[in-house]
């Protein structure tokens, strides 16, 4: 977090919104947990008691909460779509080509791994970071299945018109 800055500077590319984060908790246990756990380098966290949520952040229902942590720098939300595009830019700026393609096949060589693409490219490399998302193992590029198993979770996404998030909500903390 704290190289975002520097990235979005040299690419020209803005994802970072520093707006905080916040720890709301019922169980003030939790809470002093929280700020014990801190390391000597990291953010301060402040306190905020049912008082002080409502008076700097009025559109949070806190009164079901006995306290949270607040951290105001070196925290925040990231657009990621934006934050890939800069981490791009950079990586091209270092040297790095980029390939619009994706790997269908890895095999092993004496000289490291030869990636064949799904257009039939094939590329060689001493070594291969493999970011390959959900399908992998299925896809068979891995050579090998594994153990996965079905897991509920919750995801609720709430969609704003943009021009009703006034400044209050923009910078909003991270919760």
């Amino acid at each position: 977090i704290k190289r975002y800055r520097k990235l979005e500077q040299r690419t020209g590319v803005a994802f970072f919104n520093e707006c905080g984060f916040m720890w709301m908790d019922t169980d003030l246990d939790r809470v002093m947990k929280l700020e014990q756990s801190e390391s000597d380098d990291a953010e301060k966290l402040e306190r905020l008691n049912d008082t002080l949520i409502k008076e700097r952040f009025s559109y949070l229902d806190s009164e079901k909460f006995k306290a949270a942590v607040y951290q105001v720098s070196n925290a925040g939300t990231i657009n990621p779509r934006a934050y890939v595009r800069a981490m791009t830019e950079q990586a091209k700026h270092n040297g790095a080509e980029r390939i619009y393609d994706y790997a269908a096949r890895l095999e092993n060589s004496t000289r490291g791994v030869v990636i064949q693409t799904a257009a039939g490219r094939h590329i060689s490399a001493e070594k291969v970071l493999l970011a390959t998302g959900a399908y992998a193992a299925k896809d068979g590029l891995l050579g090998r299945k594994f153990a996965l198993r079905a897991c509920k979770t919750g995801v609720v996404l709430v969609e704003v018109a943009p021009e009703a998030v006034g400044e209050e909500l923009a910078n909003m903390p991270s919760i």
